[in-house]
């Protein structure tokens, strides 16, 4: 079984199910109003994508600089 994210039709509510691979596609039932809810996609949250251009070691640096 697997973790799936759903988000509701009516109030948008965000949730996870854990479900069979045969029923990912299936509607879910929202915890928040009942309603349908359609499984979306989810991306992680430090993907940036091919389109985004390594960045150069001064912005590094300066980064850095300010977390430490």
């Amino acid at each position: 079984m697997s973790l799936y994210e759903y988000r509701c039709y009516d109030c948008r509510a965000r949730f996870t199910l854990q479900r069979q691979m045969e029923e990912r596609n299936d509607p879910a039932t929202c915890p928040v109003c009942g309603s349908a809810a359609k499984r979306i996609i989810s991306v992680p949250q430090d993907w940036r994508g091919v389109w985004r251009q390594p960045r150069d070691a001064e912005v590094l640096r300066r980064t850095k600089e300010i977390w430490e």
